[in-house]
């Protein structure tokens, strides 16, 4: 069965560019082209599509614009950015409703790479439910303690990248998201690493503070849920003890540090289960992970090169 997309822009030069650039996508995917965003919300309300790919810049309604009206009428839709200059406002509002940045001019690989990694996923959004619980993770949950060290960090005058590193390093929310932006061109062009610290040394103080106060990226816990927060404390402490185990056995990568990868991606789906109304079991944890990490762009393919066929086995990362 065919994954329907929708492609929006208001140029009619680049929807028909990216009908011949993904022609070669034709048996996998039924693909609409709409050159507004009034246009492509009533394609959406008439049918299920699994992925929108959106512009910035367009009158009327933009793409942050758009993108949020998606994930509140449609939550179980991917969303993509595919633009060119936009203004760092209008990229903070994307930042949310977002999952990847694709930058124009765009490599034809990379583009069919994103798509087909969210179609690989096997989900479909008019009949799993995980999807549509998806759709409403922009944010993973981080101890409140967390974000206040690194509001308090962000402060002292002169910038300690280094501090800053420090925290969002220690935290698995802070980390995946941060991973995400750099990642794809959200600020810029995208940088391939799964380094949380040089994910961090890229974006910057100025942006850190955009996205924690104005963005609010980082999603504190109620402190009334003190079960969530004793949870999320749980899991963040499991990752810092298997990164250890990891480096006990001689376990490192020769570009960056292996076990935070594996360990951080592998706790996405029990964070993002944390927010569901309904308890998921541990199948159903896994599963949500790997559909978050596809639509954010940092799934299993993400980390491949990471790998090497001769390093010593890892340790398993235990849950409880």
């Amino acid at each position: 069965m065919k994954s329907r997309a929708l492609f929006v822009d208001d140029e009619p030069l680049v929807l028909s560019g990216l009908r011949r650039m993904l022609r070669s996508l034709r048996h996998d995917w039924d693909m609409s082209f709409a050159n507004s965003g009034r246009e492509a919300l009533e394609l959406l309300d008439g049918g299920d599509f699994a992925v929108v790919v959106s512009d910035m810049r367009m009158p009327e309604m933009d793409g942050a614009t758009l993108l949020n009206e998606i994930a509140a009428r449609h939550p179980a839709t991917a969303r993509l950015v595919l633009s060119g200059h936009a203004e760092l406002e209008a990229i903070l509002r994307a930042v949310r409703p977002a999952h990847q940045f694709l930058a124009k001019p765009c490599d034809p690989k990379l583009l069919e790479g994103a798509l087909q990694r969210i179609r690989m996923t096997g989900f479909d959004p008019k009949t799993d439910a995980l999807c549509t619980k998806l759709g409403t993770h922009r944010r993973l949950p981080s101890p409140t303690a967390m974000i206040d060290a690194l509001r308090a960090a962000l402060l002292e005058t002169p910038a300690d990248l280094e501090k800053f590193s420090a925290i969002v390093s220690g935290d698995i929310a802070m980390s995946i998201q941060l991973l995400r932006l750099v990642n794809c061109a959200f600020f810029g062009p995208p940088t391939r690493t799964f380094d949380p610290r040089k994910a961090v040394s890229i974006l910057g103080a100025d942006i850190l503070m955009r996205l924690l106060d104005d963005v609010e990226l980082f999603r504190p816990i109620d402190q009334a849920a003190r079960h969530e927060e004793d949870a999320v404390i749980a899991l963040n402490d499991r990752v810092q003890e298997h990164i250890s185990s990891c480096r006990s056995h001689g376990v490192a990568s020769s570009v960056e540090i292996a076990p935070e990868i594996s360990a951080m991606l592998s706790l996405a789906g029990p964070l993002a289960a944390l927010e569901t109304p309904e308890p998921l079991d541990r199948e159903g944890e896994q599963a949500l992970g790997r559909l978050l990490l596809a639509y954010w762009g940092l799934d299993a393919e993400g980390i491949s090169a990471e790998k090497t066929a001769d390093r010593p086995r890892q340790p398993e990362l235990e849950r409880a």
